[in-house]
């Protein structure tokens, strides 16, 4: 399965959005510096957008002060961009995946790597998106690989230094995406922890929501009891969480300490290119979610809203106990004060920091966090 030379391999993604075009340009400097010898392909769902940034070489919407090098062909053409490709890079929405892979299942190569870069789970059910790929596509998970960290889209097409991690069940492929995406300024690890790379991909979100509320109760008053010490406290218990619910869905928690967990969350925590985090900010400083999609993310809603919903829902189901994602649920879905939020969650019952309450399975995946 591992191939050892990159030469002349086809890469499509899929998704205009800010990460999928950041990919394009990342790999489409590298052809045009010689480094690699690749055909880069983009996808692009809206005909006339795709003619628009074919033309102007400008994603205006995502990215708009960074070029499109010329090399890199664009396309609203499934079939043109899915066509005898070596590795095809899903970047859409998480909620939009399955209908994408259903729309170019025809056009998929036998012997294809399908790479997921969307960060989600998907409503109703549950499902992580390597699973949702698979399924749609009809393809063994030895062909499939996620690829996912702390990478944002603005830093990534500009070349400025990113690490990432490329897994799959198996090794050879996670090798393969690896040595074929990496580049001197966008540092490929490898796992096999594909559930574990994903839910932490997936429930950063949610908690960089909670950092993005501190930060607007800070600007918002003077007066506020939430500080540093609380978004420190935050991000420390988030990272608990996220690990509670990936182990007991079968998931390694060292992974939930790498990039893909704590690097991931760091990043979009604190960064002010942090969408999940903006909302949260917007969401103190007195903005609807409506107003804040219309006013500040081009009518987009950002993967940790959706990924709340689901992951509240999942967690319900399951019997884990999430006490940050179930606040956050509550704000988004059921307006619930957040100074209320904020006063549940410091007056909840006391325990102990580490190896407690999953509720409702056996004692020894309880107690998984002390060994």
């Amino acid at each position: 399965m591992y191939r050892n030379s990159n030469k002349d391999k086809k890469i499509a993604i899929i998704g205009g959005g800010g990460w999928g075009t950041a990919l394009a340009i990342l790999l489409g400097v590298e052809v045009e510096k010689g480094q690699k010898q690749i055909d880069v392909h983009l996808w692009i769902r809206r005909e006339e957008l795709a003619r628009e940034i074919a033309k102007n070489r400008i994603n205006s919407e995502y990215l708009p002060n960074v070029k499109i090098p010329s090399v890199v062909n664009i396309s609203s053409s499934l079939n043109d961009t899915v066509s005898k490709a070596d590795i095809i890079i899903i970047a859409v929405p998480s909620q939009y995946v399955r209908r994408t892979v259903q729309e170019m299942k025809p056009y998929i190569e036998k012997k294809a790597i399908i790479c997921s870069a969307s960060k989600g789970i998907e409503l109703g059910t549950f499902k992580r998106i390597s699973e949702v790929i698979c399924e749609e596509a009809d393809m063994p998970r030895r062909n499939v690989a996620v690829l996912s960290g702390p990478s944002h889209a603005e830093e990534v097409c500009v070349g400025k230094a990113t690490t990432v991690v490329s897994a799959s069940i198996s090794e050879s492929t996670a090798k393969y995406v690896q040595e074929i995406l990496n580049t001197q300024t966008f540092r490929i690890y490898t796992s096999r922890d594909v559930k574990g790379v994903e839910y932490g991909g997936a429930l950063k979100n949610i908690i960089a929501i909670g950092a993005g509320i501190c930060d607007g109760l800070k600007k918002k008053s003077e007066t506020t009891n939430i500080g540093d010490n609380a978004k420190a406290s935050l991000l420390t218990r988030g990272i608990e969480e996220m690990a509670r619910l990936g182990i007991s869905l079968g998931s390694n928690k060292r992974t939930f300490y790498g990039l893909t967990g704590w690097g991931d969350l760091l990043v979009t925590s604190y960064s002010n290119y942090g969408r999940n985090r903006l909302v949260g900010e917007c969401l103190a400083m007195g903005m609807t979610l409506d107003e804040i999609k219309r006013e500040k993310l081009h009518g987009m809603v950002p993967e940790g809203v959706e990924t709340t919903k689901a992951v509240y829902e999942l967690s319900k189901t399951i019997n884990v106990e999430m006490p940050i994602t179930e606040q956050i649920y509550l704000i988004l879905y059921e307006g619930k004060d957040i100074e209320s939020a904020v006063y549940d969650l410091m007056t909840r019952s006391l325990k102990p920091e580490h190896g407690y309450y999953i509720k409702g399975i056996p004692k020894r995946v309880k107690l998984a966090f002390r060994k």
